[in-house]
């Protein structure tokens, strides 16, 4: 792989001949054994294409899907956002039911799962009561997986990458459920919108940490304008998304920096098609100071579950 195909593809870590001069140090590409990546939670690109395989594609009667045409944009017009913690825990039930049976996975598992979300959710009572919103958002956070006998590998994964996975299917099943849920984190990423608590990001621009197979690298040419169907995660710091990047290349923590001999192998993932990507959003530098130029569909993220640190995360709606 060129210097030149590693700008292309936008890898941003380090100087991109040195990164080169330890690909090719590698010699031959060593076989990479079949194992799942260590997918971050809120990094879904890997997830996404794993559970492809499991689950069911959408059906678009041959026509591309637009947001227009899409079950969740009915679906969504037709609810409003959850007041009460049996509408947002009962919808959450719901969909996890429903979700396990689109993609054939055992219906025990998905119970058990809402169990474990729920029980998260009561060590915040007072958010239940008053802030469901903020009790949604907080779940989002999880890192509770779908597991147990019969769950498939590529769907053992968090609530948040299967809530995203559901919305980039957009079963018609499943979304009357889902979009209860995503009602009720909008309103905290859209409507509770008072401008003097409001985070802007350091120099304008957010980050997000993925793998991008080679065969989607033509999709993002300069200029296009697309929709991205589902949440997007970013952070304000660039260390966490490259922290990211990393543990999607491979299955051992990722450290901060890392050590030439481990950035070396970690870069062996390139032999089983996973390309690391530092994605670099980009915000109207006046919207630092009026919330005239500010994007309207992205908060900051600041309340996690427990034991979760904070990523900084600054999160796109779909």
């Amino acid at each position: 792989m060129s210097v030149e195909e590693l700008r292309s593809i936008g890898l941003n870590m380090g100087n991109a001949k040195s990164v080169k001069d330890e690909i090719d140090a590698l010699g031959p590409a060593a076989a990479v054994p079949p194992t799942s990546p260590a997918v971050h939670p809120h990094s879904s690109a890997v997830a996404a294409a794993a559970a492809a395989a499991a689950c069911p594609a959408p059906a678009c009667d041959g026509k591309p899907r637009t947001l227009m045409s899409s079950n969740f944009k009915r679906e969504y017009a037709a609810v409003e956002c959850p007041e009460l913690q049996h509408q947002l825990f009962s919808s959450m039930h719901s969909f996890l039911m429903v979700m396990c049976v689109h993609c054939k996975q055992p219906a025990s598992a998905g119970k058990d799962l809402f169990l474990r979300l729920q029980g998260e959710s009561f060590e915040n009572p007072k958010e239940l009561l008053s802030e469901i919103q903020v009790a949604a958002t907080r779940i989002w956070t999880s890192t509770q997986k779908l597991q147990g006998g019969g769950v498939d590998k590529a769907l053992n994964v968090e609530f948040c990458s299967l809530l995203n996975r559901a919305l980039r299917d957009d079963d018609a099943d499943v979304m009357p459920h889902l979009v209860v849920i995503v009602r009720a984190i909008n309103a905290l990423c859209i409507v509770r919108r008072e401008s003097a608590s409001l985070k802007f990001p350091p120099n304008a621009v957010s980050h997000r940490g993925g793998a991008l197979p080679p065969q989607h690298h033509a999709f993002f040419a300069v200029g296009k304008k697309y929709r991205v169907p589902m949440y997007l995660a970013t952070s304000f710091s660039e260390d966490k998304a490259y922290e990211f990047w990393c543990s999607l290349l491979h299955a051992a923590p990722a450290t901060i920096p890392l050590p030439p001999t481990s950035r070396v192998v970690r870069y062996r993932a390139f032999a089983s098609g996973q390309v690391p990507v530092h994605w670099v959003i980009h915000f109207d530098p006046r919207g630092e100071h009026s919330l005239r130029y500010r994007c309207k569909n992205v908060n900051l993220v600041e309340k996690t579950v427990k034991g979760v640190e904070d990523e900084l995360e600054f999160l796109f709606v779909p």
